[in-house]
């Protein structure tokens, strides 16, 4: 059962993913990326390590 439910969550993050993703570059994606850590820099949050 663990690894139907591994198989299922994975395929639910891949679609969703997609859905979320579509029409966006990968670089116009990393680019939103990093405008949204400034962001969030800038308003006094932080950032995990390596983000």
């Amino acid at each position: 059962m663990g690894r139907e439910l591994h198989r299922r969550a994975a395929e639910t993050q891949r679609a969703g993913r997609v859905r979320v993703h579509g029409g966006v570059s990968d670089e116009e994606y990393l680019t939103a990326l990093k405008v949204l850590q400034r962001m969030i820099v800038n308003a006094g949050g932080d950032l995990p390590r390596g983000a």
